[in-house]
């Protein structure tokens, strides 16, 4: 059957039977051959005391022996399932470790959702409690913003981080995935419109209250997650590395030298690249004078490895300082771009129109006018190229008025070119007559 499945989810506690009770609905999306039957679903639970101690479960009917986690076979559209022995009210973990392609409703709580990060054993879901719980406040964050009304609260959130950073039993890679808020682009997929000047701004707040709370613990961690000595390729090292990485941007979101001098130091001493990738993303969009000091040391350094200067084109295009646009175009004249290699073109003006929002949907509709250029080039030079670079502009309806029109306006203007590929062609006229009414 196609389509993604959804469990609808629903608990109920009685404390006079010490019973719990999980609802579960299937919900398929319709199918073109016929009504969509019900599919056998692995569902990995736990269920967790008010301490954050797995329950032990066991089904009413005691098919199986009890267990901290349990694998429930779900097969009908809607059933039931019922837990003895359950003396307090327990929050149920569910989906561990991701034990089914399926999305998931169930209506936990802003306390839930600190909680599981908190406690929950299953490390897929203490992320995916972090994720939901700061898509949920963003989201919201976002509606505020846009009614100029007060930000919700993220304390909670924020205190469940530093429950994680505390916790020295936690792998360093897990930890610096916690520490990473969603994207923008995965928040715009819930807004319609889109608006991206105050999605990055919620997003930047809230990251900018991460950094200011946990200032000291952040910097702690920075600390005892820096790797001394030769460099080596293993997966505790590279954890390390990575959480490392995290802190030091976090760190440089408070704007101050001490920090920056961090970041000077651990470039200046690095001895591999994600190090000293880590130290020029921390003041990537900062307009401190080291910013380019360090760019340009890196330029000189690996102007003649191709590969790695990719890597330099990609952090000017998405880079938040001001006029990034014209960096982007004077870069188009850089001796090591050329336009005719398409690892070069992904580097520099995919990343920009596809990595880079803000910059891009300019109002003024610059990001829309220098793509549409490239395109054209391109489509001269290699036109499956140019097909794949044209997409960001493709999605006009996702965004407002303003901005449709301008984004309409480029395809209009690319698709009249008499000599157009048919690559191209194709993917424009689509969107163009893919109108809502």
């Amino acid at each position: 059957q196609s389509g993604t499945p959804t469990l609808n989810i629903q608990s109920d506690w009685s404390q006079a039977e010490q019973e719990f009770t999980l609802t579960v609905d299937q919900q398929i999306p319709d199918q073109e051959n016929g009504k969509a039957l019900p599919l056998l679903i692995p569902l990995q639970i736990s269920l967790l005391d008010p301490r954050g101690k797995c329950i032990p479960v066991q089904l009413k009917d005691g098919s199986e022996p009890a267990s901290d986690t349990m694998i429930l076979h779900v097969n009908e559209m809607r059933q039931e399932f019922v837990f003895r022995n359950v003396a307090a009210a327990p929050l149920p973990s569910l989906l561990q470790n991701f034990s089914a392609p399926v999305k998931l409703n169930y209506d936990y709580s802003a306390k839930d959702y600190a909680f599981l990060m908190s406690h929950d054993r299953d490390e897929f879901n203490r992320w995916e409690a972090g994720q939901q719980f700061a898509t949920e406040w963003l989201l919201a964050a976002i509606d505020a913003m846009q009614h100029k009304q007060v930000l919700p609260a993220n304390d909670q959130y924020i205190e469940a981080l530093r429950v994680i950073l505390q916790d020295a039993s936690l792998d360093a890679a897990f930890v610096a995935e916690t520490l990473i808020v969603p994207s923008e682009s995965y928040l715009a997929e819930f807004l319609q419109p889109v608006d991206v000047d105050v999605i990055y701004q919620a997003r930047t707040r809230l990251q900018s209250d991460i950094a200011s709370h946990l200032e000291e613990l952040l910097l702690h961690t920075y600390k005892n997650s820096s790797v001394a000595g030769a460099y080596q390729y293993n997966a505790q090292d590279m954890g390390k590395r990575r959480l490392a990485g995290i802190c030091l941007m976090y760190l440089n979101m408070l704007a101050k030298e001490k920090y920056t001098q961090l970041a000077r130091e651990q470039f200046e001493r690095s001895g591999n690249m994600t190090d000293t990738m880590a130290a020029l993303e921390a003041v990537n969009d900062s307009t401190i004078a080291f910013r380019d000091e360090a760019m340009q040391a890196f330029a000189e350094q690996w102007q003649h490895d191709t590969l790695v200067m990719d890597k330099w084109f990609s952090l000017h295009a998405r880079s938040r300082r001001p006029n990034v646009l014209d960096k982007v175009k004077e870069l188009l004249q850089h001796p090591c771009f050329s336009i005719k290699n398409p690892n070069k073109v992904r580097a520099l003006i995919g990343v920009f129109a596809m990595a880079n929002p803000t910059a891009f949907h300019a109002a003024d509709g610059a990001g829309y006018e220098f793509l549409t250029r490239q395109v054209l080039a391109l489509d001269t030079i290699n036109p499956q190229v140019a097909a794949r670079l044209v997409k960001p502009l493709i999605d006009w309806q996702k965004y407002n008025p303003q901005r449709q029109q301008l984004m309409r306006d480029s395809l209009q203007r690319i698709i009249d070119m008499s000599s157009l590929s048919r690559d191209v062609y194709e993917i424009v006229d689509r969107s163009l007559k893919n109108v809502t009414h």
